[in-house]
């Protein structure tokens, strides 16, 4: 069987045998496959071993003088590198098997054994390896990619939203996204996520509203083969897939009161059973929940179970619909639009503020949803550089002027002082996105230098200002 090449000259392997017989040849083995080899005869020196440097596999004799196999294996778990530890015996029963696995050893071998074991030992270990390596060079590249600067978040009641999911993210206690369909709750849930301290582990979501009662079970917590008809083979559920991460529940209010009783058992616990399976698995697992529904009322109803509501909403954070957001639509569109560009790999089209302005009289019952439809709908629809009113639905430009909700915080203003205090806040936008160059920023927004220039206050200097201005 050959090795991948990841195990030649890269694998550093300690062996703890008192039995020359077996140490040696095995050092000689590990040591013709590539691996680099330390071998001591005694627990004592094992520890002292890994205590001075980093390994990758550790095989251990179980029964040994100076230390047994499983002091060995506890010191390999205080180590930085986390070696995988195989451990040896000659004495074997089923209780040092279970015993060993439960305390985190890698794998057991039975004296005496085949160097093709130890061979498929190593194979495995390679492998497992690189793979590893392989999700954290993804991992860090996709976390390159999420920055949380592109969170829209210009408007006061945003960059409160924002402001609570930093503070709450790196505790483990559980979160409810509360807000209409559509106003961004996964994205947020992401952003909770990865400024938790379970970033390196995964984020699994899981739709509620999108599975039937009586698959509820077998989604969240798997199935063993033959569980029911169907069930051709063990299934890991959702809550399994989560184990060490966090396990997004979306749309929890939709779930029926069967299936929430379930769930509780399984949160408050943190343990469940997989489907036609009396064992019992332990997950240690953080929980965010979303719901366009007022999960207080249903309780009031009974329609929602009050001590899951209170398991979950240790945090409540509201998360505001777009119209409350009127400082947060410009670069919104302006993200979309970049989005959609980068797609069809063509440059996205300007956007008139006078466009804008319309469109900020429109309520959007489907939030940035319904916006980011209308945005690829109007991009796909535009032949030139500026998108213009025949790019968008009548009904959406005709709305009217937009009205601030009386909960967003903010005091109603004069139509007048509402679009100049928009037209600032979007010529900001262009500024920034253009680090402050006024020529560019008057192409992207469509218009020319000298409109721009009056619209900054003739005068004007400071920052923002470009050799060209």
């Amino acid at each position: 069987m050959p090795l991948d090449a990841c195990c030649a000259g890269c694998c550093a392997v300690l062996i703890a045998e008192d039995e020359a017989t077996l140490r040696i040849p095995l050092q000689d083995f590990l040591e013709s496959k590539g691996a680099r080899v330390t071998a001591v005869a005694d627990g004592a020196s094992a520890r002292q071993a890994l205590a001075r440097s980093d390994f990758d596999l550790v095989f251990t004799d179980i029964r040994m003088p100076g230390a047994d196999g499983f002091e060995v294996l506890q010191r390999a778990h205080l180590q930085p590198s986390k070696p995988s530890v195989v451990l040896m015996t000659a004495y074997a029963d089923v209780d040092a098997a279970v015993r060993a696995l439960r305390e985190g050893a890698y794998d057991f071998l039975t004296k005496p054994f085949r160097f093709a074991q130890v061979e498929a030992v190593l194979l495995r270990h390679c492998r497992e390896r690189r793979l590893l390596h392989e999700r954290n060079d993804l991992r860090a590249e996709l976390d390159g990619r999420f920055d949380p600067a592109d969170i829209v978040a210009c408007s006061k009641a945003m960059q409160a939203v924002v402001d609570t999911v930093r503070r709450v993210a790196p505790s483990q206690a559980s979160v409810v996204l509360a807000g209409e369909t559509g106003t961004g709750k996964e994205v947020l849930a992401d952003l909770l996520h990865r400024l938790s301290t379970r970033r390196e582990e995964r984020l699994v979501k899981v739709n509620c509203a999108a599975i039937p009662d009586g698959l509820f079970e077998s989604e969240l917590f798997g199935h063993e083969r033959g569980a029911f008809t169907g069930a051709v083979a063990r299934k890991r559920g959702r809550f399994e897939m989560a184990h060490g991460g966090s396990l997004f529940l979306d749309e929890i209010g939709d779930l029926s009161l069967a299936a929430q009783a379930k769930l509780l058992r399984a949160i408050q616990e943190r343990q469940f059973e997989r489907v036609g399976s009396e064992t019992s698995i332990q997950v240690d697992v953080r929980f965010i929940a979303a719901t366009h529904r007022d999960l207080a009322k249903m309780v009031q109803a009974g329609t929602f179970r009050e001590d899951l509501y209170y398991r979950l909403a240790v945090h409540t954070i509201a998360v505001p619909p777009l119209r409350e957001r009127a400082a947060d639509l410009a670069p919104l569109v302006g993200q979309l639009l970049q989005r959609v560009a980068a797609q069809s790999h063509r440059r996205p089209p300007a956007v008139p503020p006078d466009l804008v302005q319309r469109l900020a009289g429109y309520t959007f019952p489907g939030n940035i949803r319904e916006l980011s439809n209308l945005v690829e709908r109007a991009s796909s629809l535009c032949d030139g550089d500026t998108l213009g009113p025949e790019h968008f639905p009548a009904q959406v430009l005709d709305a009217g002027p937009a009205r601030t909700s009386q909960h967003s915080g903010e005091p109603f203003a004069t139509l007048a002082a509402a679009t100049a205090r928009f037209e600032e806040d979007y010529i900001a936008q262009a500024l920034q996105r253009t680090g402050g160059k006024r020529s560019e920023a008057a192409q992207l927004l469509g218009v020319s230098r000298k409109t721009l220039w009056s619209r900054l206050g003739g005068g004007h200097a400071g920052a923002g200002e470009d050799e060209e201005a």
